[in-house]
């Protein structure tokens, strides 16, 4: 069996683990993989990690987010809103030779890296109905050239005596069960793997830098403004068991407060904040309100920065529920003072999300969530500050299908 590192999970596809014949998924039984590649264990891993990673780096279902907004702001109005959220890459992702030491073997070790060269386009954003207020009101459809690139640190090799042990454990189980029992029992199955991982694991980052084009807009494309840029992401997961994952202050809160209360599956290692910063020209010919302002026509520079932070709340029978929250920051640089004085150089948006899933209520399976939120701030459209309540349903499309019966 193969241990890449303990925060694979983070970054390929949200929960892939790799093992020399098994694939596990959070929350989820480890079920025996194909092998296609004559039995040669690490060209079986490489060809899995380039069909998952291509996947993960590639295309991504369209996110649809139903929901009813409360607003508490004085002069807005209750209604119902949706967000989407789609993107698409073409390029391959390059997956390089493994070179797997046994722990304790004295060989040198090798950092697992891969990278993907592509050109990707987007469209994010949401729309008001029936006069309702937008808590969200930006909407952004464009392409990126950009690299992606992800380094799962050290890749090591659990024993075989060990590896046999979880494949017969795991294949002994049979099929009576029900899934809760089917999941704990393979966790027990898996314990010589999760306890490698903890003891060998090791940091992973991934990182993305890009040339952006898009066009910025309010929920109906009324109001646009076109933006160019140059953006970096980053991204760390510390080790399990780490001084940097123990420090992780962010976490706190839902590791000493709910993550205690959950019934099954409560470890859990949460990455550090991601973080976005772009340099932006930004030219505003169809901004509206911008350009009634002297000097409000002429195009700008200016910071854009993100800061986004997800971890798990606490676990029911495996089943996760899930905290999201980001800030975004958008600041004029050498704003005019009509601009300034008008408030329009900068805006400072908030929000923290909880997301259930709907298996949780009995719905079907599937990449399905209910939601409830909480918003705050104004967005480079918006001509006040609002806060907001949400409460919503948020799915895939893969799933419309099973919803309706097809």
């Amino acid at each position: 069996m193969l241990i890449i590192n303990s925060r694979m999970n983070k970054i390929l596809n949200h929960g892939l683990l790799l093992c020399l014949s098994l694939l596990c998924l959070p929350g989820m039984a480890c079920r025996v993989a194909a092998d296609t590649t004559g039995g040669d264990p690490e060209a079986s891993l490489r060809s899995l990690i380039a069909q998952e990673a291509n996947g993960f780096l590639g295309q991504r279902l369209p996110w649809l987010k139903i929901k009813y907004v409360s607003a508490s702001t004085t002069g807005n109005d209750d209604g119902w809103a949706a967000e989407y959220d789609w993107s698409r890459t073409w390029g391959q992702t390059a997956v390089p030779d493994l070179e797997i030491a046994p722990v304790g073997s004295g060989e040198v070790k090798k950092r697992f890296r891969f990278a993907q060269l592509g050109l990707r386009a987007h469209a994010k954003g949401s729309y008001a109905y029936g006069g309702a207020s937008n808590n969200q009101d930006l909407s952004t459809a464009g392409f990126s050239l950009g690299l992606d690139g992800v380094d799962l640190g050290w890749v090591n090799r659990l024993d075989a005596a060990a590896q046999a042990a979880v494949q017969v454990c795991i294949a002994s189980l049979g099929d009576s069960l029900s899934r809760e029992e089917y999941d704990a029992a393979s966790r027990r199955c898996g314990k010589p793997y999760f306890d490698f991982k903890r003891d060998h694991g090791s940091h992973a980052y991934s990182y993305r830098l890009g040339l952006d084009y898009q066009v910025e807009a309010n929920d109906n494309y009324g109001q646009h403004h076109e933006v160019y840029g140059v953006k970096a992401v980053l991204a760390f997961a510390p080790a399990s068991g780490s001084l940097a994952q123990r420090l992780n202050l962010f976490d706190y809160p839902f590791r000493y407060l709910t993550r205690p209360f959950s019934t099954g599956g409560a470890d859990y290692d949460a990455s550090y904040p991601s973080v976005c910063l772009a340099l932006e020209h930004v030219d505003p010919t169809k901004n509206t309100a911008r350009n009634q302002l002297p000097g409000g026509a002429e195009a700008y520079e200016r910071l854009h920065l993100e800061v986004a932070f997800s971890t798990r709340v606490l676990t029911f029978n495996g089943t996760p529920v899930t905290f999201e929250g980001s800030y975004r920051i958008y600041r004029e640089l050498s704003a005019p003072e009509a601009v300034r004085t008008a408030g329009l150089d900068e805006f400072n948006y908030g929000t923290a999300m909880l997301y259930m899933p709907a298996r949780l209520f009995g719905l079907p399976g599937g990449r399905q969530d209910f939601c409830l939120g909480y918003s705050s701030g104004e967005l480079p459209f918006d001509q006040q500050s609002s806060e907001a309540l949400e409460i919503g349903w948020r799915s895939d499309l893969s799933v419309l299908p099973e919803l309706l019966g097809l």
